[in-house]
């Protein structure tokens, strides 16, 4: 349901934490998977995004689908 109303790279980093759910990944390996650029304010806006819509979980530096998008 989510997944249709995010944009690139929102949705790309999505898919890659989704994809290896329930584990989590650093920033730099996500924004890997994403193709993305880990230090870009796209990058963040695109986490900010994700973590506002209850979508992703960030902590001790790990980020993680969050549990929600699986009930």
């Amino acid at each position: 349901m989510w997944r249709e109303k995010l944009n690139g790279g929102a949705r790309r980093i999505f898919d890659a934490l989704v994809s290896i759910y329930p584990e989590s990944m650093t920033r730099e390996e996500v924004a890997e998977q994403a193709g993305l650029i880990p230090t870009t304010g796209t990058f963040g806006t695109y986490l900010s995004q994700l973590r506002s819509n209850e979508l992703i979980e960030v902590s001790n530096g790990r980020i993680k689908a969050s549990d929600n998008v699986f009930v």
